[in-house]
């Protein structure tokens, strides 16, 4: 496909925050040149290539994903997945033959989530070892938050390693969120794990992503960018161990090119609902547990205070309300010139209403994910179970924030990455007071993400000057999100190819 000038239309473009009908854009040199009247376009498509779209198709801005894990995602495609399965009893003699017929280091299963099996409960250490009993096998829930592991996978963790229960087999927050630090892959591996992701994500209209990782995994994506294998537009925050050294190297938020440029700084204050590792002031249903504060107000106020001096963003991830204060606090200390930095709650799920007050006191940056709604949010869903329905109805309040004025974006989280799971979401939440139309919920997905990483001047947008960025989708814009299908990708002016993409 040229990169050049060409014309492109659809019976709908998503043009300032609405679908509208007669609009075609003239795109040059990878940007956007000039929104036209289709009828003038028509007269300069005698010179230029014109790309019509006749029928029902939109034109949109390709999508933004404020959150994801795009590295960790390729890879986990290698592996086995749980996700199909309803019971324990077939996960585990799903293992025990997967095991037999293969011969690896170390056995990961990923993506299990025992809220939808009849037995609703974790393997123990014990199931795991009785169906592999002589290779380490480890289960990692599709949060990352908790996983299972048998003895001999048990035996390969250094003695005192955090939130291990050696006689379960459990593990929760530190080895689930760091199994390449200790099992690291190799860096072929992650390599092409990032191609593999980048497919996937491609092919489901995104062209940019808010990563996260480590030194190591920027310099692979440094080298496919050099490469010339880069496509995607990659934002890539660090977690916060790396922040020392990216402070010492002169580094900081927004250093890079185009495709790829440094993001933020990445801390966690909980875990997750599904783990039970979510930080809430009242126990979960059933249980005295609440949760597992992972940083107090006095670590968030430092690690901001730090952060700010190296020009750095601070993200930090908060579900429960009673992280969500902490996290506050954190920044309500720490910040005394409002929010230049665009520090963030990532989640931010089951916010007091107090908290909504103070997010917008502080100017904080909300990075939500509608497709946990859809996983997890719906009525009689895991949430509802685990916390009862007075806090299920508090989940994920995306009405309320937009009209509180917070600046808010859409990601996935990687689970999984679709934004069509993310718009049925927010479109279709349970509580009916805080769904959100259409056309909001699209803007989320795209200039919301931009404005997150102090790209809102060059993309997210259709308008003149902006990235070409550029998505077709097939159906209407009163379709149903699961219905609406990718038929091409713009990335800079320039068609994505490859398996799966594009395909009608």
């Amino acid at each position: 496909m040229m990169t050049e000038r060409f014309i492109i239309t659809a019976e709908w473009t998503f043009l300032e925050g609405r679908f509208q009908k007669g609009i075609a854009l003239l795109v040059s040199g990878g940007r956007i040149e000039g929104v036209l009247d289709r009828s003038d376009a028509r007269f300069l498509g005698r010179y230029l290539p014109f790309l019509e779209y006749s029928g029902e198709y939109m034109l949109l801005p390709a999508f933004v994903d404020a959150h994801c894990h795009l590295h960790a995602y390729g890879i986990d495609l290698y592996r086995p997945s749980l996700e199909g399965f309803s019971s324990l009893r077939d996960v585990l003699e799903y293992i025990r033959n997967f095991v037999s017929e293969r011969e690896k280091k170390l056995y990961v299963f990923v993506d299990f989530d025992q809220s939808r099996w009849k037995e609703g409960r974790l393997p123990s250490r014990a199931e795991l070892d009785r169906v592999a009993p002589n290779r380490p096998v480890i289960l990692r829930r599709v949060c990352g938050h908790v996983a299972v592991g048998n003895s001999r996978a048990l035996e390969l963790l250094p003695e005192g390693v955090d939130g291990v229960d050696r006689d379960t087999g459990v593990m929760v927050e530190d080895v689930p969120l760091n199994l390449e630090r200790y099992f690291p892959p190799d860096e072929r591996e992650i390599e092409e794990g990032i191609l593999r992701g980048q497919r996937e994500y491609m092919k489901l209209g995104v062209a940019s992503v808010h990563e996260f990782g480590s030194p190591r995994t920027f310099r692979i994506y440094r080298k496919l960018e050099r490469e010339g294998k880069l496509n995607l537009r990659v934002y890539h925050s660090f977690y916060r161990r790396y922040l020392g050294a990216l402070a010492e190297a002169g580094l900081s938020t927004g250093f890079g090119s185009i495709h790829l440029r440094i993001g933020g700084i990445k801390a966690f204050a909980d875990g997750s609902v599904g783990a039970r590792t979510a930080a809430f002031f009242e126990p979960y249903e059933g249980t005295d547990a609440s949760g597992i504060l992972l940083l107090n107000s006095e670590e968030i106020e430092e690690l901001v205070r730090g952060a700010e001096n190296a020009g750095f963003q601070v993200i930090i991830h908060a579900i429960g309300d009673r992280a969500i204060e902490e996290v506050l606090e954190g920044f309500r200390k720490a910040l005394s010139t409002g929010n230049p930095l665009r520090h963030r709650i990532e989640h931010f799920e089951f916010p007091l209403e107090r908290s909504i007050g103070a997010a917008r006191e502080l100017e904080i940056y909300l990075s939500v994910q509608p497709n946990f709604v859809a996983r997890w949010g719906r009525e009689g869903g895991m949430y509802e179970n685990f916390l009862g329905e007075k806090r299920w109805r508090r989940n994920n309040p995306f009405r309320t924030l937009c009209e509180s004025g917070l600046k808010v974006a859409f990601g996935s989280d990687s689970m999984p990455p679709s934004p069509f799971l993310g718009l049925s979401g927010a479109m279709r939440h349970p509580v009916e007071s805080e769904r959100l139309e259409a056309e909001r919920a699209i803007s989320l997905y795209t200039e919301g993400g931009a404005l997150f990483s102090f790209e809102e001047d060059i993309k997210g947008k259709l308008s003149e000057g902006y990235l070409a960025d550029l998505l077709i989708l097939k159906g209407r814009p009163d379709s149903d999100p699961g219905d609406l299908k990718v038929i091409d990708l713009y990335i800079g002016g320039k068609k994505a190819e490859g398996e799966g993409i594009g395909e009608a």
